[in-house]
């Protein structure tokens, strides 16, 4: 059963001076109403108990705008106030409120889940030569499908998409695909991305924090994000990359030698730390205000040919420093950006710089921020120095309202040119450059303001 409840309003008016709503919730959406408050549910289990169950609002709320074909984050309104709530024929919800306001929300679909990512929806582990061929995923609990620490990874022909009539449009948790600390090929094409609760896909390493340095050539790494543990990073062999977390500049580069982690399979080891030995004396002081990356598992990437629409976010989020390209896809109506670039060391800690990054032939249609956004997260400058490297932008259509087409920060080696940009609404920048160095930015293709 899904553990997104999609609501969609069906009927919104005043009565005896008071508003109501009618929603109607789909037929695999399992619910009791109990007073004036309703109880969401999965399976029923031989424990007594629910695969999963959660009150009213659920602790996340997107909207999606069938009409508009638009999807984004906001509050929910939908029980706010409630004076009284009761079953309206088998799917259909009445709930009458304590104002008089009457509704403006007629024909929204509020999508409601909790915040816990407690697992993937599939799994590819320490795996190679994997294909995902004209697959249809219907729906995706957690973290989507999961590449970790694979190599050679292709997904192609499917379908990510809630079922046609079903009276659902969340057809993922979150992500609908992550390749998380994979190398060779991440490869993605020919695909439908419709209706994630977060990005459609998303290509990233993983920094690790320096917690600890036993000797010189001793490194004590911990997994910094709660939700992220429990998988190995290193292999003999492999080459690490220390970076400054402000700047996300390298300071130091060494190969593991040896390596004690988590084998993602048992609990033999800390799942939350990993030691590790390398081949050369790194200085002393480093713990506190440096992470490590394995530059060995960074794959190249080619997304092609796909079609992302009702998204809340990005459509692609990519941080590797071999060569990406992203060609002929068509972006429409994202939440945010199309393309985002970022890389941190605080939040996410999510790895990479991009130094190779080809974006040519896509279409970008009203995004609600930047149509490609390149955006470290990092905190202090390094004179000189950029964290991303190598953008090439050609060929590529832009109907914006209000964004720009492209907005970087800390770039080098930016080529733009031969895109056509059309800008609706209100007067903005095409281009908005931060802490960026050798540019060369060409508009002649471009349409009318």
């Amino acid at each position: 059963m899904p553990t997104v409840v999609d609501a969609t309003v069906v009927g919104a008016g005043v009565a005896a001076g008071r508003a109501y709503r009618l929603i109607r919730v789909p037929a695999a959406t399992l619910f009791s109403v109990e007073g004036a408050s309703i109880r969401w549910h999965g399976e029923a289990l031989d424990s007594g108990g629910f695969a999963w169950s959660g009150r009213d609002a659920l602790a996340y709320t997107q909207i999606h705008d069938p009409a508009g074909q638009r999807t984004w984050r906001g509050p929910n309104p939908l029980f706010e106030d409630v004076r009284s709530i009761r079953l309206v024929g088998e799917r259909d919800i009445r709930i009458d409120y304590a104002y008089p306001e009457e509704p403006a929300d007629l024909g929204l679909v509020y999508s409601m889940r909790s915040r816990t990512r407690d697992h993937p929806g599939a799994l590819v582990l320490d795996s190679c030569d994997v294909t995902l061929s004209r697959l249809r995923f219907r729906f995706l609990h957690g973290f989507g499908v999961v590449a970790q620490t694979s190599r050679d990874v292709t997904v192609e022909g499917c379908e990510f998409r809630a079922p046609p009539d079903s009276g659902r449009h969340s057809a993922g948790f979150a992500d609908f695909i992550q390749f998380a600390g994979c190398s060779g090929r991440a490869v993605v094409r020919d695909c439908l991305f419709d209706g994630p609760h977060d990005d459609p896909i998303n290509v990233h390493g993983s920094y690790l924090r320096l917690a600890g340095q036993p000797d010189p050539r001793t490194l004590e790494l911990a997994y910094p994000h709660p939700e992220t543990a429990g998988f190995p990073q290193f292999a003999a062999g492999d080459q690490v990359e220390l970076v400054d977390r402000a700047t996300l500049q390298a300071i130091a580069t060494a190969t593991v030698r040896t390596v004690r982690q988590p084998s993602g399979r048992d609990h033999d080891q800390p799942l939350r730390t990993i030691l590790v030995t390398v081949d050369v004396e790194l200085p002393d002081g480093l713990v506190g205000w440096t992470a490590v990356e394995n530059v060995t598992r960074t794959p190249t990437v080619r997304i092609v040919r796909n079609i992302f629409r009702n998204v809340p976010t990005r459509g692609v989020l990519v941080t590797t420093r071999r060569a990406v390209l992203i060609e002929e896809n068509r972006f429409e109506h994202m939440g945010m950006a199309g393309i985002y670039v970022s890389g941190d060391a605080a939040e996410w800690w999510e790895s990479g710089p991009v130094r190779d990054l080809t974006i040519r032939g896509n279409k970008f249609i009203e995004p609600g921020g930047p149509a490609i956004h390149l955006d470290p997260r990092s905190t202090r400058r390094a004179p000189g120095h950029a964290v991303h490297s190598g953008l090439f932008v050609t060929e590529n259509q832009f109907v914006l309202d209000g964004v720009p087409a492209l907005d970087a920060k800390s770039t080098r080696g930016i080529r733009f040119r031969d895109n056509s940009i059309v800008q609706r609404g209100q007067e903005t920048p095409d281009i908005v450059l931060r802490s960026c160095f050798d540019v060369r930015i060409e508009l002649d293709g471009a349409g009318p303001p």
